[in-house]
């Protein structure tokens, strides 16, 4: 379909020169070579997201934008299919600076929120959110009621973790996810 065309010169030296392919049956893309596993661990937890980058956040702006239509339309939906006042813990996969359940803490004071998130610049936000971060999946001591991934797949080189997380749901637990349709 194309090269990668995000930042090339500096994010070659983490994935080499990526081309993207479409598959013709299901339409989903993806990059090839596949990234080192190493070299995109260590990009999405010290790069993604630092200073200058387009994903680069900080606690400041986080608080000023989490209200944005996305997440208000989220917020729509899920409140329209999932009874809030009956879900206690929420575990995000891939959860960024956690904005969807921030808002929604807001108004269910009760949530325990729970992620997954190896980025260095999200974690400190995250932990002013309080949200419990589980660096490694292989931590999860719990079952939840609400798990979310948001925009993920499309980090990820393996799909197990994600297969994985129906483990992890409360029985008549709610998986919430959305992938990119660009």
């Amino acid at each position: 379909v194309d090269d990668y065309k995000f930042h090339i010169e500096y994010d070659e030296n983490y994935f080499g020169k990526l081309k993207i392919y479409e598959c013709e049956i299901c339409n989903l893309s993806f990059v090839s070579p596949m990234p080192d596993s190493n070299k995109l661990e260590n990009y999405y937890k010290n790069i993604y997201r630092s200073n200058n980058r387009p994903h680069n956040h900080n606690y400041n702006d986080s608080e000023k934008n989490y209200l944005d239509d996305r997440n208000m339309n989220y917020i729509f939906y899920l409140t329209s299919y999932i009874d809030f006042n009956k879900i206690k813990d929420i575990f995000d996969f891939g959860a960024g600076i956690g904005d969807l359940e921030n808002l929604l803490k807001k108004k269910y004071s009760h949530l325990n929120l729970h992620c997954n998130e190896n980025d260095e610049n999200s974690i400190n936000i995250l932990e002013k959110r309080g949200y419990k971060n589980y660096k490694n999946m292989n931590e999860l001591d719990k079952n939840f009621d609400l798990i979310i991934s948001l925009h993920c797949i499309e980090h990820l080189n393996n799909l197990t973790p994600l297969y994985n997380l129906k483990n992890f749901l409360k029985p008549g637990g709610h998986f919430f996810m959305e992938v990119p349709n660009c």
